[in-house]
């Protein structure tokens, strides 16, 4: 099977923000911006965090790793249940899970207690992002790319967003609520994050047209058909490989940025946070461009051109000695890891049946995100052994591995 892509003439035909597909499009870029803040909120917080709970840097790096191992626990379940109950009843019960795990994060006050808020949290973000991909997928095919671009773009505006609430809760000592003068902590970030939350899920409990569907013992769980579909398909193999070596390297940057500049390159707090937001910005704008180029031209060719330049982009940021190069690097290595995954998402949705696309897309995501999340761990501990510009630097052979997987397929 081939990379292909929607026609022009397909995709203008297909309207992308209006009608019925349009609002649910719209509700789950909501959703997906609160969860992402909350969710990648991290590493802008890492700092206080640490000093906080009285933590190593590589204590907090297992913890964020254990995160991402809860996410993907649940993606293969996430799309499984979507093909089998509803994407309403997927949907709803993942932002229930999501919204508990950040309640608990408002109150933590122990180790054991955070990584138990970040596992429940975990676990409704893995349920989550293979169904929504799933649903989207059913309601766009000529423009699928563009409505992934979108969907991954919300990735990028919710993670910047969460660098600007990270910035404001630890710029004002203390709060007055209701007329009581409270402390501000990194444990207040969340509380917005919930409350969009529940106003997503009230207004796709109003919108959507599905029903629910509770009946999950009814479920098949197809877990060999689907282990034979991804792992016994060449082309889906390999894609998975490239997409765990982008996976690493993503979960690795977005943990220890803001550590890396203020550590690393020896910038101020506010710089760093600054940093990771601009990183994002320019993230969710360059998902969109790829999302678009990927449906007019190959997503692999895409994909290629993406992980070449967040190479460049990390060996500049590796040898720049003054901010305007450090500035450039971090462009560069947006724009590469960024454009990645709207393009790499469309061609593996392409590969998959329509019967079981998003069991076997939630499958395939819980290889690339559990294997992923030791990225965070692999950073921590390097910068804690050696330095944090090592670190990021050995994130490179990933780059060249993942590059060249990518080229494999594209001459298939």
């Amino acid at each position: 099977m081939t990379d292909h892509s929607a026609t022009s003439a397909d995709a203008d035909t297909e309207p992308l923000l209006t009608g019925y597909s349009g609002r649910i499009l719209l509700l789950i870029l909501a959703g997906t911006v609160a969860a992402f803040v909350g969710r990648n909120i991290f590493g802008p917080l890492l700092p206080a965090i640490i000093e906080t709970l009285g933590i190593t840097s590589s204590e907090a790096g297992v913890a964020l790793s254990v995160m991402w191992a809860s996410i993907a626990i649940t993606q293969y379940p996430g799309g499984l249940l979507s093909d089998q109950l509803s994407y309403k009843t997927v949907l709803m019960g993942s932002v229930a899970i999501l919204s508990t795990g950040f309640v608990i994060l408002t109150q933590v006050s122990t180790y054991v207690g955070f990584v138990f808020g970040l596992v429940v949290m975990g676990l409704g973000a893995g349920l989550f992002t293979p169904s929504s991909y799933a649903q989207l997928a059913d309601l766009f095919e000529a423009r699928r790319g563009q409505a992934f671009g979108l969907y991954t773009s919300s990735i990028d505006v919710g993670t910047s967003l969460s660098g600007a609430l990270a910035t404001g809760v630890l710029a004002v000592a203390t709060w007055r609520v209701a007329g009581v003068t409270v402390p501000t902590t990194w444990h207040v970030s969340f509380v917005p994050v919930v409350v969009v939350l529940v106003a997503v899920a009230a207004a796709l409990h109003v919108r959507h047209r599905d029903d629910y569907d509770i009946n999950i013992v009814a479920c098949d769980l197809n877990l060999r058909e689907t282990v034979v579909r991804i792992l016994g398909n060449p082309l889906v193999r390999w894609a998975i490989v490239a997409y765990v070596m982008y996976s690493f390297i993503f979960q690795g940057i977005l943990g220890f940025l803001p550590a890396f500049l203020r550590f690393g390159k020896g910038y101020p707090q506010t710089f760093a946070n600054n940093a990771f937001i601009g990183f994002f910005v320019v993230g969710a704008l360059v998902r969109v461009v790829s999302g678009y180029l990927g449906d007019r031209m190959r997503h692999l060719t895409v994909a290629i051109g993406s992980a070449l330049l967040g190479m460049v982009g990390l060996v500049v940021l590796f040898v720049a000695q003054s901010t305007v190069p450090v500035v450039v690097g971090l462009v560069l290595l947006a724009g590469g890891i960024t454009g990645f995954p709207p393009v790499v998402n469309a061609y593996l949705m392409g590969l998959f049946p329509d019967a079981s696309m998003g069991g076997d897309y939630g499958g395939a995501r819980t290889l690339l995100v559990l294997l992923g999340s030791l990225g965070p761990t692999y950073i921590g501990s390097l910068a804690q052994a050696f330095s944090y510009e090592l670190a990021f630097a050995a994130l490179l052979p990933f780059f060249f591995g993942s590059t060249a997987c990518l080229c494999w397929l594209r001459l298939q």
